[in-house]
């Protein structure tokens, strides 16, 4: 039979192989072998010698679409199970994960200056959480308001900027 390591593989163990590849195109060379009972690496030669991926496709968690292992990124994301967070590795293509970090941004308009900003979506709820009610894009907006608000003092003309 062909067992691993056995060094006896026959035809109908190639066959078995493609067979089973096709299938279930989701299987790696390891599941295919343990199946069949070969080693992973002639469950790899075998498929390379009938014209077969050796490698099973990654599909993206976002968008479902199937790439190779080169088109995809690995995104760690917490998982949260019962009283314990898990970190869990997932797969997503590079137009999802730019698709994703745009919307992790919001535009925001300064209070002195009326300039268009942005600013990642996390800060900003936690300045909203924190009880912080103004928005400015630098710390010299932020001095500017300050000036302009604080108690006794005329409000001073605010330079144009350079």
């Amino acid at each position: 039979m062909g067992g691993i390591g056995s060094g006896r593989h026959t035809k109908v163990d190639n066959q078995k192989v493609v067979d089973l590849r096709l299938e279930h195109s989701d299987y790696s060379c390891a599941k295919i072998g343990r199946e069949i009972g070969l080693a992973r690496e002639r469950v790899r030669q075998i498929l390379k010698k009938a014209g077969r991926f050796t490698r099973v496709s990654c599909y993206c968690y976002f968008c479902g679409q199937a790439f190779r292992q080169k088109e995809l990124r690995a995104t760690s994301v917490i998982v949260k199970r019962g009283n314990g967070r898990i970190g869990k590795r997932i797969f997503q293509c590079i137009s999802c994960a730019r698709r994703r970090k745009k919307e992790r941004w919001v535009t925001l308009e300064c209070e002195v200056c009326h300039k268009k900003f942005e600013r990642r979506r996390s800060k900003v709820q936690q300045a909203i959480k924190l009880g912080y009610r103004h928005t400015r894009c630098s710390d010299r907006c932020k001095g500017l308001w300050l000036k302009l608000n604080s108690k006794g003092h005329p409000p001073p003309q605010i330079p144009p900027r350079l």
